[in-house]
């Protein structure tokens, strides 16, 4: 046996003198890596596989790597290498399949381009890991954990890297709460303290911080009347969200008359539509002015 090997290393020897192996690491170094941050990622990850199989005089393998290395220098960016590229044990033919293919996945995924490095490091780790354990080697234990250490650790950043990212969910759908009245009346009939409740259910349901009700008339009654009416609207109003639980201090009422009507009429006119109170819930800072609602959305406070 010990003759066996001495002749085997004396051979070995002979190949690396008259230029058969072992010379494509001296290539590999004197390229300048180009092509993608992916690209120059494999150069370097290859180059020092090829260095630590050459170190162990394991020529062939390193000659191996090192002509990847080169292909990534060259931009022409190396795929990693098939399981039935290796003569594996059965054993761990199964794990190393499906490892092949978690591989796959992240580069068809860009993981080249998301994480350049960690996915080099997988792709390498990966073929050290096939070479390591074929069964023409399979007797370094160390060094086959290493390699699939290395393949198991950088797929994993690989993946956190490449997965979709969550979708932040759309702030709920609100709107603002129309209450009617009777003409020349403030006193909330049952619809209206309905819709009161349901104002006050979606405004702690979302969080809502400030609540603004404005308070209208129609065009019948002189206009100084009208205005005070439309502030008792608002007031009602108030006192009914009070009643369910509303802070009154967050709670800010004004009133504005025969102004800003729902449906325009001339004076004089009663139109159950512009009998109303509207409450809205506006954003902190924000103008209260009706451009920034809509009748069919609210804003609330957060």
């Amino acid at each position: 046996m010990r003759r066996g090997w001495r002749f085997a290393l004396a051979t070995l020897s002979i190949l690396v003198v008259t230029g058969c192996v072992g010379f494509d690491l001296k290539d590999a170094k004197s390229v300048k890596p180009g092509g993608t941050p992916f690209d120059q990622a494999l150069y370097k990850e290859y180059l020092l596989q090829s260095e630590s199989e050459f170190k162990q005089a394991n020529y062939s393998s390193s000659d191996l790597w090192a002509k990847k290395a080169v292909l990534a220098a060259k931009g022409q960016t190396p795929k990693p290498t098939q399981v039935s590229d290796w003569r594996l044990p059965s054993a761990v033919t199964p794990e190393i399949t499906a490892a092949r293919q978690r591989l796959q996945a992240a580069l068809d995924k860009g993981g080249g381009n998301v994480a350049p490095n960690e996915m080099a490091k997988a792709q390498v780790g990966f073929d050290c890991w096939c070479e390591q354990q074929r069964v023409e080697e399979n007797f370094q234990p160390d060094d086959i954990a290493w390699c699939r250490r290395a393949f198991y650790d950088n797929i994993a950043k690989v993946e956190a890297a490449t997965a979709p990212k969550p979708v932040a969910a759309k702030p709920e759908a609100v709107k603002d709460f129309m209450v009617f009245f009777d003409w020349n009346k403030a006193t909330l009939t049952p619809e209206a303290r309905k819709i009161i409740s349901d104002s006050v259910a979606q405004a702690k349901s979302t969080g809502a911080k400030q609540v603004k009700i404005v308070g209208h008339t129609d065009t019948s009654g002189s206009a100084a009347y009208n205005l005070r009416l439309s502030v008792r609207r608002a007031e009602a109003v108030r006192a009914e969200m009070v009643r369910l639980g509303v802070p009154a201090a967050a709670i800010t009422i004004e009133g504005r008359g025969q102004e800003d009507l729902l449906v325009p009429t001339a004076d004089g006119v009663r139109e159950p539509q512009n009998r109303r109170a509207v409450i809205s819930f506006p954003k902190v800072g924000a103008s209260l002015t009706p451009a920034n609602r809509e009748v069919a959305l609210i804003e609330l406070v957060h």
